[in-house]
């Protein structure tokens, strides 16, 4: 007999039936959970997954539609859109203060070359080097899992300049968890692995009076009355309403190549941190952009105590901060600083997550590939399956609580030994025709690596 996670059957009739049914094994003709095909160890024990409920799901990571709908049925859900704005208007109030921080114009990273002659003859470094630009953005701005598939940014006042910029870089990646929730002096440290390039070419900006706000933009209203000291004190009204006035976004190119963005620990706020990595050759001309810089009201000259450096300023495509940070000369940047940003993330991928369950023979457990039915997909859709093995887990079945225990791995082999076992199935839909990916049933054949102990 085979204990199931649906139901308990005989072992021949499992196979019998799987067989019937067009199961087959990765790397394995005849389909009989057997690795080898010259006489190596047999399946006596399986877990399987049928779906008809949710008993053996894990709630927490699972998003797929796990025989809700139907069931006997895992499937993806629909393809979805949605956008997120991390804006300088929404670190104004922490709950206590009202008018915390400044808002601030910025030319970079889209500098151009007549900015020297129009606004500051004296810029420094020159505009002829080009800017490039790194700024974080949270998990906790960010969301669930799903894919980047475009960027925006916010234009001062909602207005736009006609310009070409002949070459514009766009990267994303995490930012190195070692350094917190701040950037550091050198953009290629800022990284924790290879970032993805996801534009490299020209950019067109047309020219706008007005981009036109975003719905439902500002979340909440400017309220004045906060301190403001001399320089900051010409706005009427409250030298921060800009960031409330003006909300409207401008596209970045679309991009040449998406980013699969995941937020980690769903439990653990800020464990997860995207880096937008935007570098520009110098333009026809200048754009400016909406910032907020962290300080305790709109010109104090006082930065707010323990706020992240959420952006780093240097040229195009150069590694280290420009200019230098020199505190005492009164240079900052990395800096505390928000730009006002759009990222679309679109859901094309559905997490489905098992619970942990017992490897049949406990240390000796010898996990086999998996039958999963259907053999194939339609069309374009498809399936990504994935195992992770522990020796320890928590009673309910979620989580590991000690080492030893694998990553998240193809290669059930690796599994092997361990005295629990998980899968993870990433279900992507047909992008073109829109038909799910789904899953009627997952087999996991077991052997008795060690029978004669």
């Amino acid at each position: 007999m085979i204990r199931s996670w649906g139901r308990t059957v005989p072992v021949l009739a499992a196979l019998l039936l799987a067989a019937a049914c067009g199961g087959s094994t990765a790397n394995n003709e005849n389909g009989d959970g057997d690795n080898n095909n010259d006489g190596g160890p047999v399946a006596t024990a399986n877990f399987t997954e049928t779906f008809q409920d949710d008993l053996a799901q894990d709630n927490e990571a699972t998003e797929a539609d796990w025989g809700a709908t139907e069931a006997g049925i895992l499937q993806s859900l629909p393809t979805t859109s949605r956008r997120v704005y991390c804006m300088g208007y929404q670190e104004t109030w922490d709950g206590v203060t009202n008018g915390l921080g400044q808002y601030a114009r910025s030319p970079d990273p889209l500098n151009g070359e007549d900015y020297d002659d129009i606004i500051d003859p004296d810029v420094s470094p020159a505009t002829s080097f080009g800017r490039r630009v790194q700024v974080l953005v949270p998990d906790t701005k960010i969301g669930a899992a799903g894919t980047i598939t475009g960027l925006a940014w916010g234009p001062h006042m909602n207005a736009t300049f006609a310009a070409t910029y002949d070459n514009v870089k766009l990267r994303l990646g995490y930012l190195e968890p070692s350094f917190g929730h701040s950037l550091r002096s050198h953009a290629g440290n800022n990284f924790e692995s290879a970032p993805t390039l996801v534009y490299d070419g020209a950019y067109t900006v047309l020219q706008n009076a007005n981009v036109g706000n975003t719905p439902d933009q500002p979340a909440t209203s400017h309220v004045g009355g906060y301190a403001q000291n001399p320089g900051c004190t010409t706005t009427p009204g409250g030298w921060n309403k800009s960031l409330f006035d003006y909300t409207g976004f401008y596209d970045w190119p679309a991009l040449t190549t998406t980013f699969d963005w995941s937020p980690g620990d769903f439990t653990v706020d800020n464990d997860r941190i995207l880096i937008i990595d935007m570098s520009a050759v110098e333009g026809s001309t200048f754009q400016f952009m909406r910032n907020w810089f962290a300080v305790t009201f709109p010109c104090s000259g006082i930065l707010i105590a323990g706020y992240p450096l959420k952006r780093l300023d240097t040229t195009y495509e150069a590694d280290s901060a420009n200019p230098a940070n020199n505190f005492p000369a009164g240079v900052l940047n990395p800096t505390p600083t928000v730009m006002d940003t759009c990222i679309t993330i679109t859901r094309q991928v559905s997490i489905a997550q098992s619970i942990w369950r017992k490897g049949e023979y406990g240390d000796d457990t010898d996990y086999m590939d998996p039958v999963i039915l259907p053999a194939t997909q339609q069309g374009n859709a498809r399936i990504i399956v994935e195992f992770q093995g522990a020796d320890l887990v928590s009673p309910q079945g979620n989580l590991v609580m000690s080492q030893p225990f694998t990553e998240w791995i193809s290669d059930i082999d690796e599994c092997d030994g361990m005295k629990n076992i998980r899968f993870r199935i990433q279900l992507i839909p047909d992008p073109a025709s829109g038909d799910a990916a789904r899953v009627d049933s997952i087999r996991i054949p077991m052997a008795d690596s060690n029978p004669d102990n």
